[in-house]
């Protein structure tokens, strides 16, 4: 059974007010009732539109934002826990680790050498 337009538009709203509100946390219920539905329809079209429950969303948004903490600032994982939405850097690591397999300052230290990598042979290509 497919989505009714109105109750796509309500987790397109869920979705919009998550992604500026990433930091809080937040149960279905509450995000229900900001849009005015149950959370019953919320979750299951969620899944429909998403293919993902709202907690694996919100989870992978914010390793989208320890990523760019990550490759943009040298805070502490604890900094960078408390400004993408995790209540601490266990939580941080345990979530990043099931994301990409790597740890944070691994993937850090991936992503450091790769670019060093393109910026090396864009040079020599440029010879």
């Amino acid at each position: 059974m497919g989505l009714k337009e109105s109750d796509q538009k309500k987790v397109l709203m869920v979705v919009a007010f998550l992604e500026k509100n990433y930091k809080y946390h937040y149960t279905h219920r509450q995000l229900a009732s900001k849009v005015g539905t149950n959370e019953s329809k919320l979750r299951v079209g969620f899944k429909q539109l998403h293919n993902c429950t709202i907690h694996e969303y919100i989870t992978e948004f914010r390793i989208g934002k320890v990523k760019e903490l990550l490759m943009t600032t040298d805070w502490p994982l604890q900094m960078i826990a408390a400004h993408s939405g995790f209540k601490n850097s266990n939580i941080l690591i345990k979530n990043f680790r099931k994301s990409t397999n790597l740890t944070p300052l691994v993937w850090k230290a991936k992503k450091k050498t790769d670019s060093t990598i393109d910026k090396t042979d864009s040079t020599i290509s440029m010879m």
